[in-house]
């Protein structure tokens, strides 16, 4: 079990077996990441799919599942990549993990080693190994799998929805996931300046975000007249003037936030504020209709309709909404056709647009109300009342132009 303890404002993750490493941190007591209780809970409701779906086997190969029933442990290597280097394998009565002699030795010492997993290794040179390793264990039941593995069939949308419902263990590592990415992002704001490409923006940004601890899967960046034009704005070489838009996607133990965050150096025309005021009104729905035995449909087709009361009956056409999320930055973008409702205690990430304008925050919901994930004293917030709820959403950093020249 790894623990984090407060010590000068870094979280040391100490453990009772194999070594781990250090992350920073804030305002923090003490997280377990992967604890025996959290793994065995997970374990019963792959289990429980089993006896439903009539498999006889589950393997998990991706990066969100392993991070998901390992409790926030890691298999990635290749950071572009959602296959992790291991693989775990769930019967009704075994629990493996089967990977290559290169990352063994390694995932036991600094990863999983002492969580009690059986373990079977292969040669990296003999690919065949790992089909070999996989049918030693489960034999010629039946498989379902999250990656491609020859005569198993895909996991359907049931298994996915066993991750909505956070542990509280997973809840308390979220809330330290949504404070170091916050800070990581409103500290990049703090410090973007005139003259800046979008391309040095989005590298101070990933430094910041590694600096706390995360990794950043998702960062786009748009300045001035970009902000209007695009809704994905990968970012480049363009020299910020006037306004930025800053978009992270960043994780912790596999726990993902999305947030975005604004800047400009001028106080904002009318036309612009108010459209800050109508994108944060369909943020406060948005937060507000998210609760648990909600429809998800039901759900965007509600802020389809705000939108067009409030005279922006077309924007929702140019971006998705956001949706449920979790070990992944979206587990579905919420729209008509949507199934299933919102969890007992589950993670959303909203982002209604408005041509130049775009409210993004990662909450918690629960049967009790909701928690944002991403807010920090400090940040300029707009206050929005709605449905006889009052809110406070992020609004648009003002701060002093400054133009820096390097010789």
């Amino acid at each position: 079990m790894i623990e984090y303890s407060r010590r000068h404002r870094i979280l040391l993750l100490a453990q009772r077996g194999p070594y781990h490493r250090f992350r920073r941190g804030n305002d923090v007591d003490q997280l377990t990441i992967g604890g025996p209780a959290e793994v065995d809970a997970k374990l019963a409701r792959i289990r429980g799919y089993l006896a439903e779906s009539g498999l006889g086997a589950i393997l998990l190969t991706r990066q969100d599942n392993f991070a998901w029933l390992t409790g926030g442990r890691d298999n990635h290597v290749a950071a572009g990549s959602d296959v992790g280097v291991a693989s775990l394998l769930v019967t009704p009565t075994d629990r493996v993990v089967v990977t290559n002699q290169i990352e063994a030795g390694r995932l036991r010492d600094e990863e999983i080693g002492d969580q009690g997993w059986e373990w079977r290794t292969y040669d990296w040179f003999r690919p065949s190994g790992f089909v070999a390793a996989v049918r030693d264990v489960a034999g010629d039941r039946p498989i379902g799998s999250d990656t491609p593995f020859p005569g198993a069939g895909p996991l359907d949308g049931a298994f996915d929805r066993l991750r909505a419902d956070l542990l509280s263990a997973e809840v308390e590592r979220y809330r330290a996931v949504g404070r170091e990415m916050t800070a990581a992002i409103e500290e990049t704001c703090q410090h973007v300046h005139a003259g800046q490409t979008e391309l040095e923006i989005a590298a101070d940004l990933s430094r910041r975000v590694r600096a706390h601890g995360g990794q950043p899967g998702v960062i786009l960046i748009a300045a001035d007249e970009r902000i209007n034009k695009y809704r994905h704005p990968i970012p480049t070489d363009r020299k910020l003037r006037d306004y930025v838009m800053l978009v992270l996607g960043g994780s912790m133990w596999g726990l993902t936030i999305s947030i975005s965050r604004f800047v400009a150096f001028h106080p904002l025309a009318p036309e612009l504020r108010q459209k800050w005021r109508d994108v944060s009104t369909v943020a406060a729905y948005f937060t507000i209709a998210t609760r648990p035995g909600r429809e998800w449909s039901e759900i965007f087709r509600g802020a389809t309709e705000l939108y067009g009361r409030l005279g922006w009956p077309d924007e929702w056409r140019l971006h998705h909404q956001g949706g449920p999320t979790g070990y992944r930055g979206r587990d579905f973008t919420a729209g008509f056709e949507s199934s299933g409702v919102v969890a007992a205690t589950q993670a959303a990430a909203w982002n209604p647009s408005i041509a130049g304008t775009k409210s993004e925050d990662t909450i918690i919901v629960t049967a009790s109300g909701h928690e944002f994930l991403t807010r920090q004293t400090g940040w300029p917030t707009i206050k929005i009342e709605y449905d006889g709820a009052a809110f406070e959403f992020s609004d648009v950093l003002i701060r002093q132009q400054v133009v820096r020249r390097y010789a």
